[in-house]
């Protein structure tokens, strides 16, 4: 469901850039004139973002989101809107896995320490996001739960004005949403456990917004 008033402000406009990110990263080759054109002009605005299929796609995904939930933070802490709560998710709730495929939750969550553990964290970020068919069993939960949370809300609150303008399958819509937040809240702990894993300080903290993330 959509961020209340001032958040939704707020996020709308820190976070117009979401959309042109991905973008970015999707391959020319595979799109006609028109989506190269819009690739190639995202691609300015972010120089340096990998093709989702390229090594390296997987880690900027991860530190990408990480960011942005830095400034959410940020922006929750510095915008008046009484009564929300940010909903971190530790781990998906019921009604988000009882519409998984069956044995898809049980089956990444089996997967899920052996790519915290191991050396790769662009592994990592594959593995959550991919699109990349037959990467491995259980691949793409973020993904998925787009969808599943997409379809799940026009089969809970069909006609509510809440759900306008925050699709979790829109990419410039999705973090109006309270449940991007979430989702995302949940894949950044998959991040910090594979960084305490290997060492790595976690900075999670509040982060004032810059112009990662937005269009301009």
């Amino acid at each position: 469901m959509r961020l209340p008033g001032n958040l939704y402000n707020a996020v709308k406009h820190h976070m117009s850039g979401h959309s042109e990110w991905h973008v970015a990263r999707l391959n020319p080759a595979e799109f006609g004139r028109a989506g190269q054109a819009a690739i190639n002009a995202a691609r300015a605005k972010y120089p340096g973002v990998k093709c989702v299929k390229e090594a390296g796609a997987g880690e900027q995904f991860l530190e990408f989101h990480r960011e942005m939930l830095r400034h959410f933070k940020w922006i929750v802490d510095d915008t008046a809107e009484p009564g929300f709560h940010f909903d971190e998710w530790t781990e998906l709730p019921q009604w988000v896995i009882d519409r998984l495929e069956p044995g898809y939750m049980n089956g990444f969550l089996g997967a899920i320490p052996g790519f915290i553990a191991g050396p790769s964290v662009d592994a990592l970020g594959a593995f959550v996001e991919s699109t990349l068919h037959g990467i491995t069993l259980y691949h793409g939960v973020h993904n998925t739960c787009h969808s599943v949370i997409a379809a799940a809300e026009a089969e809970l609150y069909p006609g509510d004005s809440r759900r306008r303008d925050a699709s979790m399958v829109e990419m410039r819509e999705a973090p109006h949403n309270e449940c991007f937040w979430s989702l995302h809240s949940w894949i950044d702990g998959m991040y910090a456990a594979w960084q305490l894993q290997h060492g790595i300080p976690v900075d999670v903290s509040p982060k004032p917004p810059g112009g990662h993330h937005h269009s301009t």
